[in-house]
């Protein structure tokens, strides 16, 4: 399952970004990501079914993982080997005999689109906020290992 959402201006930051040399990218980028997971798993975590074994609330994790090609970050909120559960839960699925023979449907309970609807204001404040002394903390550190790098924020 994978949902996706738009933050306006997002396009000409990344452009800004693309101007600091690559380590600084790099490690602002990751940072800034582990910083807006919080605000994430804070609203998706109470909305989480409990179900008869908690299993899916217990393997709810995030990390932040390194693209193919060294280029960036991504940001993985899942559930581990729960996703498939957490699908059927969020758009809802058949019910289906051992037979095979289709019995009903279980409706839709979605928790985690509405989970990221509200908590897009405040991931995008975390990711801005900690980019930004990343950034600086960033520069600072490569500045001092190489002095002659014209680096300014």
């Amino acid at each position: 399952m994978e949902i996706t959402f738009e933050i306006e201006g997002i396009e000409e930051t990344f452009a800004e970004l693309d101007k600091l040399p690559a380590i600084i990218r790099g490690e602002a980028g990751r940072k800034a990501l582990q910083a807006a997971s919080g605000p994430v798993l804070a609203t998706l975590e109470p909305r989480i079914p409990i179900g008869s074994t908690g299993d899916l609330k217990a393997a709810l994790q995030s990390q932040t993982i390194q693209a193919d090609d060294g280029s960036g970050y991504c940001l993985e909120v899942d559930f581990g080997e729960q996703n498939r559960i957490a699908q059927f839960i969020e758009d809802g699925h058949r019910q289906v005999s051992h037979k095979g023979k289709e019995t009903g449907f279980v409706r839709a309970r979605p928790f985690i689109q509405p989970s990221l609807e509200t908590a897009t204001p405040e991931l995008v404040e975390a990711y801005y906020e900690t980019l930004m002394n990343a950034l600086v903390q960033e520069s600072e550190i490569v500045s001092a290992e190489v002095p002659n790098l014209p680096v300014e924020l």
